[in-house]
Order: structure tokens, then sequence, then C-alpha cells
């Protein structure tokens, strides 16, 4: 069971849709990821507009090939031409340039979420990728305590939320504290996958408000973390009557602990497991 009760800013804006914050290192080929030597892409995204995407495979012959393209994200698609380079340093050799040596084609990526995507080769249809997956940072969700701070449109109240992650069972319970509005939160319940340096979510949300009936509706996250440091952030989207779904809640902030006397301190930060 993980547990964690976080100090963090909940802002529900109405606002338009932004691109995804795309997650950089070694994304892989869904089906053909089985822990042998295979190939992959190496994005590099640097909170700008721009990408590098260098592609490693092989040959017919068997021989290695990388290759590399760059280009601007525009609505989250990314289009470039993928270029072979030869004559280049070599292991225990002298400093030289590179040269071109050849044009491979054009490469598309569409990007579906922060580790997610659909890519198109040279030869070859449109295939899925994602962020390659080696640990599991859930781990980073555990033993946090303290409140937090929720908006809704340009209004922010304080609250106070818990994560429970068990299995692959989420649950996320938030509570205005802010006097004269208690009563007021929203529970999220669903199932969560690990990906890249988060966790996605999707489930049923219950919100309630004084004087009101409970309204319940699915929602689905953008990607959580937490940071070494202990900092929080996220997006949570709702189903809107028409099957789409938009902004409810974006979260970010400092994890915090109460201490004697009422005292506010920093989280410690956990440590991996073993």
């Amino acid at each position: 069971m993980r547990n964690a009760l976080l100090l963090a800013s909940i802002i529900a804006l109405c606002s338009p849709a932004i691109g995804h914050e795309i997650e950089s290192g070694m994304w892989g080929f869904v089906g053909e990821v089985n822990g042998k030597p295979g190939r992959g892409i190496q994005i590099d995204e640097q909170g700008g507009n721009t990408i590098i995407a260098t592609y490693f495979g092989y040959r017919a012959d068997g021989s290695a090939l990388f290759l590399q393209a760059s280009g601007p994200v525009e609505n989250d698609e990314f289009a470039g031409v993928l270029s072979e380079y030869q004559n280049g340093p070599i292991l225990g050799g002298d400093i030289r340039s590179g040269e071109l040596r050849a044009s491979a084609g054009n490469i598309r990526i569409v990007f579906t979420s922060s580790t997610e995507g659909k890519v198109t080769l040279p030869g070859e249809g449109e295939k899925e990728i994602r962020r390659l997956q080696f640990e599991d940072n859930a781990w980073r969700f555990l033993a946090f305590n303290g409140a937090s701070s929720y908006g809704e449109g340009a209004y922010a109240h304080q609250t106070s939320f818990r994560f429970s992650l068990s299995g692959k069972a989420f649950r996320l319970i938030s509570s205005i504290v802010t006097p004269g509005l208690s009563g007021l939160g929203c529970d999220y319940q669903g199932i969560y996958s690990i990906s890249g340096k988060g966790i996605y979510s999707q489930g049923d949300v219950t919100c309630t408000r004084e004087s009101q009936p409970p309204s319940t509706s699915k929602y689905k996250t953008g990607l959580l973390t937490v940071s070494k440091s202990g900092i929080f952030s996220g997006d949570i989207f709702a189903q809107q009557p028409d099957g789409s779904y938009a902004m409810h809640s974006s979260l970010f902030g400092v994890c915090t602990t109460l201490v004697a006397f009422g005292t506010v301190r920093r989280c410690f930060v956990p440590q991996a497991p073993e």
C-alpha cells in the first residue's frame, strides 16, 4: 500500500489546449521491447519548440546504424529529415568533424501524451512508441504529509489531499479546508500505470459541494510526477457531456508535513527501495 498526502497548488482553469510536455530520453517501439538489443529513438526536448530525434537500429547486413533529425514541434507533431553521417571521431582517435553521408528519408512523430506517440519511418507504416520504462518511480508518492491549495476558476482555497496506490489501484482524495468551505472536495478512484518519470491514472471522480448532490464523471490524468526534492505536479481532465475531456485541475506544489506545535516543514525525500 502506498499513501501520500501532499502540499500542492491545484488550479482548475478554463484554459486553451496546450501541447504535451514531451519527456526526453530513450523511446522504444511498442511490441519490440523484450530486454534484448533492438532499436529505438532518443528524443531530446528542452522545454521549447524544437526536438532532436536520433534513431538507432541496424542495416540489412546487421551493422549498426544511427540517423538524426531535428525540427519544430507544432500541435504535438514533429517532422524532419533523417540524416546519416560518416567519418566522425572514433574511440581513442583524434578529434575530427563528421560529414553528411546521405538522407534516409522523412520521420514523423505524433505525440499522444508526454510519454507516448506514433512514429512513421521511411518504408514503414505508423508504429506506436513509448518512453522506455526501466524503473518504478511510484515509490516517490510514498510517505508525504501536508496540505494544499485548491483553485476553482480565479479562486484558490486551502485544501488537503491524499494519494493511495495499491497494486494497480489509484485513489486521490481532495478536501477543501478553507474556513466556511469545508465539505467541498473530490474523490478520484481508478487505475494507474507507470510511465517515464511518473504515473498516469484514469477512472471515476465524485465531487461534493455543500447543499448539492454529489456529481460523478470520468477522469484521466496527464503525467503525475514527484521530483527528488518533493515537488509534485500534474494535470487532471474530466469527461464532458459530449464525451471529450477538458481541464479539471492543475496540481503543483511542495510536499510539507506538520511537526510539533503546528510547525510546517518540507517533507523528507524518500529513498528508492532496494
